[in-house]
């Protein structure tokens, strides 16, 4: 499953409404794909390392860090609780390339992949100027591709 930006009457913006399905439906292979512009329009702040760690933590108390198995990495469009699914590219929307520095940079985040959901700097989708930003902010933190 993936959260979502909490537009509308879509349910799974919070992560205790995942947990709470993820429990109902009982079974192991239910796992999470982590949207960052959703999780930013849904009121989750994802801008430095603390709130990263705030986030994280909450994640892990609702839903079980055992849970989350990927990343849909985009900027936002949309302010913090914005409510609104609009993906930016990285660093050019409200979170900022610091916001991707600070996820990366928390342990939760080590081993997982990362997927582009950008609308790519020409306009033609995830882009190799986008996947640059990525493996730089990786490597300036030492993490290992």
């Amino acid at each position: 499953m993936e959260n979502s930006a909490g537009m509308g009457n879509h349910i799974g913006s919070k992560f205790d409404e995942l947990g709470e399905i993820i429990r109902e439906v009982g079974s192991p292979r239910v796992k999470i794909c982590l949207d960052t512009q959703h999780s930013f329009a849904a009121g989750y702040n994802l801008t430095t390392d603390s709130e990263v760690a705030e986030v994280m933590k909450n994640f892990d108390k609702e839903i079980g860090l055992d849970h989350l198995v990927t990343v849909h990495c985009n900027d936002s469009k949309i302010p913090l609780s914005g409510g609104v699914d609009r993906h930016e590219n990285l660093g050019e929307g409200k979170m900022g390339l610091s916001a991707f520095q600070a996820i990366m940079n928390n342990s939760a985040f080590k081993h997982l992949p990362f997927y582009l959901e950008v609308p790519g700097f020409q306009g033609k989708g995830p882009d190799k100027e986008n996947l640059d930003i990525l493996k730089s902010i990786r490597q300036d933190l030492g993490i290992l591709a």
